[in-house]
């Protein structure tokens, strides 16, 4: 082959590789991080490979800590068949906190159904779950300046789910998005567990997964 011919074919092969690139470009620009269905992404979420969840078992309590996307508050928010204005409206009120799930249980069963013989420390449990949490949840950046919990909802799931959960949610400031992680320490709410303590990445808060509308 001549070396006219050789540069042709290199500069052939460069055009169908840049013509590949610019068809796939619309495809990868919906993000890997974008799912049809709510489902789909919690599916993803409970993958501790993909790092939005954080797992620990501490004297036989089964702690868990999920990040919760703004789009799965959205979603709850929506009509239907939302239109753009809709979902650009509830993505604004959402936009400004992180939302975690704690959850909580023993084996299949909630730590409340395995309080319930003794009435004393069943009372004690639910007070804390119900009204305390905001005491009992501290976190921080990689510089342990404290970022204030702002709320904490617990539902009472009456064992349905088989763990006791607490959404809350923390301001999304500058000072968190310009740290590398969160460390997030639940205290001991008289499980005689001690403080369980989970570091969260905020990298994973920056590439958050959405839904598609």
């Amino acid at each position: 082959m001549s070396r006219y011919k050789s540069i042709q074919n290199l500069k052939w092969k460069t055009k169908v590789f840049l013509l590949s690139m610019l068809v796939a470009l619309p495809i990868s620009s919906c993000g890997e991080n974008d799912f049809d269905s709510k489902k789909e992404m919690l599916a993803y979420l409970a993958d501790e490979e993909n790092g939005f969840i954080k797992t620990k078992t501490v004297k036989g309590i089964d702690y868990s800590l999920m990040y919760r996307p703004t789009d799965l508050m959205v979603q709850h928010e929506l009509s239907e068949n939302p239109g753009d204005i809709e979902i650009a409206k509830f993505r604004e009120k959402y936009k400004d906190y992180l939302y975690f799930n704690l959850s909580l249980g023993k084996g299949d069963r909630e730590i409340l159904t395995h309080s319930l013989k003794d009435k004393s420390k069943y009372r004690q449990l639910l007070h804390q779950l119900s009204f305390n949490m905001k005491n009992r949840i501290t976190v921080s950046t990689q510089k342990r300046d404290t970022v204030p919990v702002i709320d904490c909802i617990y539902p009472r799931m009456y064992d349905l789910d088989g763990k006791n959960m607490v959404l809350f949610l923390v301001s999304k400031t500058d000072k968190i998005l310009q740290t590398e992680f969160l460390n997030i320490v639940i205290s001991d709410m008289g499980l005689s567990t001690g403080e369980v303590a989970f570091k969260f990445p905020v990298d994973l808060i920056k590439k958050e997964p959405k839904l598609k509308f």
